[in-house]
């Protein structure tokens, strides 16, 4: 009888640990099934967004969002286990560091997208993403008077970067993007324009920009200090430096350098350039997207007031 109890229980045990060890194979085969956010990114997603991409230059700052996630702990989540609480927690961690509401955003937008991805390969079947609220950003509708035009050449004239002024003022002249003049070389000069080919403008369309008299000048007296073997125009490729110490002697800390864009366009409406020419020199793919850089300024606002007078 004792042994036949012996036995039993002996068989019990071996049966708990049959069990056990059957559990815990199950669950580690799972964990090994699983697809970690970082090796999803790694394998899938950037080959794919990069091969997509029709130049690399419009999605630097893309890769460096990219780059961000895959050093914060999330990345070390499986894919098909990150709440949206994770998500949440992950926005918040970037608004401690002080980071805009407008590039928090933009890294909500990041993971929104690979999330989508993850969907289309059948690794997830919910985007957790979509349940967290996009950050209000501030209004950006920012465009410089005369008076701060000047104060801000004044000061890049003054700069240690003595090709910033002249950076700066193609970009006023012009509405380029900072991208386009600091990529900008000497077989993109073309007569009086400046030709942006389908791989070096944003929209992918080749762009003709005219270029004004005053420019001009100051671009032949630039071209006549570079080297004859030397294609690209400018030698800066990164001004932030240089430009945030203009903002910080103006006093104007308020606008940022694709703003100069905003305000070239802004001063072509004062002067009455209807919207097509405008969409044209933005090179903008529709009206819309013109009519939202457009900004009133106090001069437009002036002849608004003007055209009744009660008595």
């Amino acid at each position: 009888m004792k042994e036949s109890n012996f036995e039993t229980t002996v068989l019990s045990s071996l049966s708990d640990i049959a069990n056990l060890l059957s559990f815990t194979n199950i669950r580690e085969v799972e964990e090994h099934k699983k697809t970690y956010l970082k090796d999803y990114i790694l394998d899938k997603y950037k080959p794919y967004y990069i091969a997509k991409a029709k130049k690399m230059s419009s999605i630097k700052s893309d890769l460096i969002r990219l780059k961000a996630i895959l050093s914060h702990p999330i990345s070390e989540l499986a894919i098909e286990d990150i709440k949206t609480h994770d998500i949440e927690l992950f926005l918040v961690s970037y608004e401690k560091m002080g980071r805009s509401k407008a590039t928090i955003n933009r890294y909500r937008s990041r993971l929104n997208a690979i999330f989508n991805h993850a969907i289309v390969n059948d690794i997830i079947i919910k985007n957790v993403v979509k349940g967290v609220k996009q950050y209000k950003e501030q209004s950006r509708d920012i465009a410089l008077t005369d008076e701060e035009i000047e104060q801000v050449l004044d000061e890049a004239k003054r700069s240690r970067n003595k090709e910033l002024y002249l950076i700066l003022m193609i970009a006023l002249n012009t509405g380029m993007r900072r991208g386009e003049i600091l990529n900008l070389r000497k077989d993109n000069l073309v007569g009086l324009t400046i030709v942006l080919f389908d791989n070096e403008t944003k929209s992918g369309y080749k762009r003709v920009i005219p270029i004004n008299n005053t420019l001009i000048e100051q671009i032949k007296i630039h071209l006549s200090d570079i080297l004859l073997d030397e294609n690209r125009i400018f030698k800066s490729k990164d001004i932030r430096t240089a430009f945030d110490n203009v903002k910080k002697r103006t006093g104007l800390r308020h606008f940022r350098f694709h703003d100069l864009r905003r305000t070239f366009a802004t001063k072509l409406k004062d002067k009455d350039v209807n919207l097509y020419d405008l969409k044209e020199l933005l090179g903008h793919c529709s009206i819309t997207m013109t009519e939202k850089y457009l900004t009133s300024s106090i001069y437009t606002l002036m002849k608004a007031v003007n055209k009744i007078a009660y008595r």
